[in-house]
């Protein structure tokens, strides 16, 4: 996942994330590890692999993902 922040997040740590996805009021819960940092004007790109995620949430984003338009 990518992610713009202004914190220069440190690559390789790890943090509780939540996402909220549209029309959906319960959250995806997950542990995320910063797999990358670019610079970016004034924040940075930050690349998040996404670690430690429950079935059910895992099945939900994978279904959401699936309802995105191809990028060519």
């Amino acid at each position: 996942m990518l992610v713009e922040s202004t914190a220069a997040l440190d690559p390789d740590q790890r943090y509780p994330m939540v996402l909220y996805l549209p029309q959906n009021d319960r959250p995806i819960k997950f542990q995320g590890r910063i797999a990358s940092r670019v610079p970016c004007g004034d924040a940075y790109d930050i690349g998040v692999e996404f670690l430690q995620m429950k079935k059910l949430d895992r099945d939900r984003l994978r279904s959401f993902v699936g309802t995105l338009p191809a990028m060519s």
